[in-house]
């Protein structure tokens, strides 16, 4: 799904993926200062470091992040939000500000503060409940095939 992010009069056109994944934050810290970091946590330790532009990153990361997850909660109406993957699980200002981002873009006021938590199986949630739903599929019926 691609985005359209207005930037002073310029439409950028790039997927959440591109801006708010542990490869996007290396990605867009490499494009300002080139050959600067390897991984996610170095750009996390880069902006504890004090610096601006790692610290901006993670900032409209986790707020690019906390916008699509309430659209998602505008629309689906769910009872929580859980949280897995990498750069998810992470605390700090990402985690901050991809809360304030989420209450922020909620548009009802009932469900503004509803649960946003992190997921118990942690970096692995995707691909166990991937493997839940595969486990869960009836076989085909020999007239189906």
């Amino acid at each position: 799904m691609n985005w359209a992010f207005e930037n002073c009069g310029h439409i950028d056109n790039q997927s959440l993926e591109e801006i708010a994944s542990g490869p996007a934050l290396v990605k867009r810290l490499n494009h300002l200062h080139p050959g600067t970091v390897n991984s996610s946590e170095e750009v996390f330790a880069a902006a504890a470091a004090g610096n601006d532009d790692a610290k901006s990153i993670i900032r409209s990361a986790g707020q690019a992040l906390g916008s699509t997850v309430a659209l998602m909660v505008n629309v689906l109406d769910p009872e929580a939000v859980i949280v897995g993957g990498g750069l998810g699980l992470s605390e700090g200002p990402f985690w901050s500000n991809f809360i304030d981002s989420t209450r922020e873009h909620i548009w009802s006021d009932v469900h503004r503060d509803l649960p946003i938590l992190r997921a118990e199986t942690g970096s692995r949630a995707g691909m166990i409940g991937a493997a839940i739903s595969a486990w869960k599929v009836p076989p085909a019926s020999s007239s189906e095939r």
